[in-house]
C-alpha cells in the first residue's frame, strides 16, 4: 500500500498529542511514513528490545521511514505510546524511568507509603 507523501511538520509532536489518537490511528501514521507495523511482530519485538527508542531506532534501519523534520519525532513517541497499549505487562526502560521517577517524588513529598 502506497501512501501519499506528507509535507513535514513545522513543530514537535508531544506526547500528550499522540495519546489523543486512536491506537489505529497511530498505525495508521506510522504506516504513512513507511513503518511496515503489524501487531503479531510488535509483540514479538516488545520481548527483543529493552526499550520503545531501540524499537523506533530499529523500525528506522529496517524501513524506508520517509518521516522528516519534527515527524520523527513521532515515530519514537508512537512506539512508546503503543507499547504501552499493546504489550502493558511488558516493562520497558521508559516505564522503569518514569516509576522511579514517581518513586524520587513520593519520598520528596514524604509520601513513601503511597508506593506500596
Amino acid at each position: 500500500m502506497r501512501f501519499r507523501r506528507q509535507a513535514p511538520r513545522t513543530y514537535h509532536w508531544s506526547r500528550e498529542e499522540v495519546e489523543a489518537l486512536s491506537t489505529k490511528e497511530i498505525i495508521r501514521k506510522l504506516r504513512s511514513f513507511g513503518v511496515d507495523f503489524k501487531r503479531k511482530q510488535f509483540s514479538e519485538d516488545v520481548k527483543r528490545f529493552y526499550s520503545a527508542s531501540d524499537l523506533a531506532d530499529n523500525w528506522c534501519m529496517i524501513y524506508d521511514i520517509t518521516a522528516e523534520w519534527f515527524d520523527e519525532d513521532f515515530i519514537r513517541m508512537a512506539a512508546i505510546v503503543l507499547w504501552r497499549r499493546l504489550a502493558p505487562d511488558v516493562v520497558n526502560s521508559e516505564q522503569l524511568d518514569k516509576m522511579m521517577q514517581r518513586g524520587y517524588d513520593l519520598k520528596g513529598e514524604r509520601r513513601i507509603k503511597e508506593l506500596f
